[in-house]
This record gives C-alpha cells, structure tokens and sequence, in this order.
C-alpha cells in the first residue's frame, strides 16, 4: 500500500486472492489507534491509521477448499503531517523564529537587548541558541518521541495492550510461541473416528488464551467435549478465520505451565471424506490477547505392521455351489480378492477396491467348476493365499 497519513481514514488494503470461502482480517498495531473500518470478512477492508511514529501488522485468513492460508501486510511507520504550519501551529517556533514577538508579549529584545538574559529567559532562543535544549519547551514536540524508546525501548508501542490488568502475565511470549496442540489418539468404529487433541501453554505467555480453534475438513461432528468444561461450538469463528470446532471463554490459560484436552467424534460415509481424515494434518488457530496465530499440526501416524494381520477368510470350505468371502479392514487400503487355479492361472476376480479401517466386507462367489482353487487377498501391505475346494 502507498504511504498512509497518521489518524487518515477511509485507507484500503487488498489481497489479490479471490473466490475463497472466507476471508478474515485483524490488526495489530503499536500504539493501538490502527482501526479496519470495514470488509473484516472480504477480500479488501478500509482502515483507519494509528498515531505518529506508530506502526501496524494486518493478518489476512484465507479459507478455500477446507485449506486455510495466513498472510501478513506490515506498514512500518504512517506518514506524519503535524509539521506542516497550517495544521499545527504548535511547530511554528522552530520552523519560524520570527513568529516569536508576535506570540510573545516580551518585547525587551528590541528596546535593550544586554537586560533580555536576565530579564526575560523567554527571549533566549533569539539571544543565546545553545541554551535552547535545556531552556526552551519548545524542542519537546520533537525530542518526546525520542525519549520514549529510551525510556522503553519499542515496548510500549507493542506491548500496550499487556499493560491491561485483566491480561498481563509475567511472561512475555506471544500466542504464537506459548501454546501447541497435538494429537495424541485415534479410535475408529467403521465409518467413525473419535479423536483425542492436547492443547498444552508453556506458561510464558504474555495474554492468557482466550479462545482454540480447530479445523474440520468434512463429515459429521458429535460428541465435543473438553477436560476443563468450557464452552464449545461447531461453526464458522470470524476472529480466526476457521470453519470447525471451537473452545471458548478459555480462563486463566497461559500463565503457568497447563494442558487440556479436546475430544470430538467425526463420522462420514463418503469415501471422499474418509480419504481426507486419513491424511488429515489439522489447522488450529490460538486467540490471546490481541494476537491470533494458526498452526498446523501432525494428524494420525502410521499404523505399524500387524504381523497377525487378519485376513480373509472363506467359508464353507469345502462348498458345494457357492462361496462365501468375508475380512475385516484393519486399516484403510486398497485391495483385491482373486481366484487362481491350481496352476497358479487367474480365473476371476471376486473384489477390487478401496477399504476403510474397522469395516467388514463380505462377498460372495459361485460358477466355480473345478476341484480345488487358490484364492488370492492382497493389499499394499502384504498377500495372503489359501486353498478352497468344491464338494461334487
């Protein structure tokens, strides 16, 4: 964005992405005067800027497809007009000494210029310029800003909102570096899985969170809970930008090292879905304070090798007309069922395709002629054969 004048309203800020599912924008700003107008929740807002020498992060949550991106904008200073004459005519003594007489009633300079130094100290920037830094208020507009970072380096500006009672802990780490989340278990009951989230603070954080947000891609979600019994909600949560499930009205989080626990159960028949969960690295968001951040965290981990993987099974057997298959997914694959002869030639095929853990399948298989056949179950992981034979 171009330069922006100090306290101007009416400034526009845009990102070139369109067509998302949502759009999310908050600012964070050194002095706490930057202001978003409007179009919060499109993909340009207007915006009020912030005092002299005051600086400001807009973040911009971008949700498209179940994918969400976070972006930030930074204007590092506004530009400041209180030096012009015309606004501020509290500058005129340093930008026009000749001003002075006018606005001073003091005219002793004309009349006996020796008698001003100990007559009349206010006539000191015209008689003896290098008394003017300790002598004349006048250099104050201009070396006030200068103090504070001396005083306070920077931190004022950024850490003003932390100076709130209500708020302030003694560590000073932003929700960004305080708070993690992982997670620490999946069970899955066919087509549902029921998960369980740690949100843990180091305690060093500067605001206590006061909301968690997590990302659900798709699917049917029941049975939220969390293990400190605050309030919770399924939806759209404008603050951060996630469309999930959220955590709210969090207390006295943040201060001292703490975890809680989330549970939530999603459950889906669409095997498009069932894809998604399987490779799903979820998105959370902390709010603390002024602060949002988003993070990604890692989803479920590989299910290690069972060496008594079950596998399918044929029954009766021996059979007279027809054959039954039946197995029961111990992870998500793809996987087929075949029938060879005794020569080890294929003869049909009985199933080929997708599975999902904890589901059952059953086939079942006739104009099966011969004495005896191998059957053929293979998946990404291993495969198995077994013999069956038909009774004449």
């Amino acid at each position: 964005p171009a330069e922006t004048v100090c306290g101007s309203t009416g400034n526009a800020l845009a990102t070139l992405v369109d067509g998302a599912d949502s759009y999310s924008w908050t600012v964070e700003s050194s002095d706490g005067q930057w202001l978003i107008n409007s179009g919060q929740s499109s993909s340009a807002i207007s915006y009020t800027a912030g005092g002299a020498n005051s600086s400001a992060i807009f973040t911009l949550t971008i949700t498209r497809d179940g994918c969400t991106q976070t972006c930030q904008y930074e204007l590092s200073a506004c530009k400041d007009n209180s030096d012009d004459p015309n606004d501020d005519p509290n500058d005129d003594p340093n930008d026009d000494p000749n001003d002075d007489p006018n606005d001073d009633p003091n005219d002793d300079p004309n009349d006996d210029p020796n008698d001003d130094p100990n007559d009349d100290p206010n006539d000191d920037p015209n008689d003896d310029p290098n008394d003017d830094p300790n002598d004349d208020p006048n250099d104050d507009p201009n070396d006030d800003p200068n103090d504070d970072p001396n005083d306070d380096p920077n931190d004022d500006p950024n850490d003003d909102p932390n100076d709130d009672p209500d708020g302030d802990n003694p560590g000073n780490e932003s929700c960004s570096e305080c708070f993690e989340t992982e997670v620490t278990g999946v069970d899955r009951d066919g087509s549902c899985r029921t998960y369980s989230i740690r949100v843990a603070t180091n305690g060093e954080c500067r605001h206590d969170l006061s909301h968690w947000t997590i990302a659900i891609p798709c699917g049917t979600v029941s049975s939220y809970s969390n293990s400190e019994n605050w309030k919770m909600e399924f939806g759209q949560d404008p603050t951060t930008g996630i469309y999930g499930l959220k955590v709210d009205d969090i207390d006295g989080f943040g201060g001292h090292a703490d975890s809680f626990t989330v549970t939530f159960t999603v459950c889906t028949d669409s095997y498009e879905c069932k894809d998604k969960l399987e490779d799903w690295n979820p998105g959370v968001a902390y709010k603390a304070g002024q602060c949002v951040a988003h993070e990604t965290i890692d989803g479920e981990d590989e299910y290690p090798e069972d060496p008594d993987e079950p596998v399918c099974k044929a029954y009766p057997n021996p059979f007279a007309d027809r054959l039954t298959f039946e197995w029961t997914a111990d992870h998500d694959d793809d996987v087929s069922l075949d029938i060879l002869d005794a020569q080890g030639n294929h003869v049909k095929s009985v199933y080929c395709g997708k599975v999902y853990r904890g589901e059952q399948y059953k086939v079942e298989c006739s104009d099966l002629t011969r004495s005896m056949y191998i059957y053929r179950f293979s998946s990404h992981k291993k495969t198995t054969y077994g013999k069956i034979c038909r009774i004449r």
